[in-house]
C-alpha cells in the first residue's frame, strides 16, 4: 500500500512539473531524474531531484518556480541552493554502497548568496527560518 501510495505521489508531481516545461524561457533548463529501488529487507529507496536554471530573474517569471520560494530567494539574495530532506540511515552491509550523491539523515542546506558580505550570517539564519529549518 505504501509503495502504491509513494508511486502515485511521484507520478503526479512528475505530471504537474511537466505542465510546466512548455513555460521554459531563453536559456531556462529543467531537468528531474527519479530513482526507486525496493531494498532487499522490504524497504524502499526513493530519490527525487530536480534542476531549474535560469537567466531570468524569478521576480519577473514564475512560470517553471513557485512563487514563495522566488519571493524568498529575491529577498535574501539567494543566487543558488541545495536542499536535501533524508529519513532514516543507509544499512551498507545489508544494500551495498548508497547511491550518489548520500546525505546525512536529516535536513541539509547549502546556499550562496549575493549582495552584502557582512549580512551572510542573517541572511543565512533568515533565508533557512523562512524554509522552517533550524540553522546551525
Amino acid at each position: 500500500m505504501r509503495l502504491g501510495l509513494l508511486i502515485v505521489t511521484f507520478a503526479v508531481a512528475l505530471c504537474e512539473s511537466g505542465r510546466h516545461i512548455a513555460s521554459l524561457k531563453g536559456n531556462d533548463t529543467y531537468t528531474e531524474e527519479l530513482l526507486l529501488k525496493r531494498l532487499r529487507s522490504e524497504q524502499m529507496l526513493s530519490q527525487f531531484r530536480f534542476v531549474v536554471t535560469s537567466d531570468i530573474p524569478l521576480s519577473s517569471d514564475y512560470g517553471t518556480f513557485p512563487r514563495i520560494i522566488g519571493e524568498v530567494l529575491d529577498k535574501y539574495d539567494v543566487r543558488e541552493f541545495h536542499l536535501s530532506l533524508t529519513q532514516g540511515f543507509w544499512r551498507t552491509a545489508e544494500w551495498g554502497i548508497a547511491p550518489q550523491p548520500a546525505t546525512p539523515s536529516g535536513a541539509q542546506l547549502y546556499a550562496w548568496f549575493d549582495g552584502d558580505p557582512t549580512r551572510l550570517v542573517a541572511d543565512l539564519f533568515f533565508f533557512s527560518s523562512s524554509l522552517n529549518i533550524q540553522a546551525a
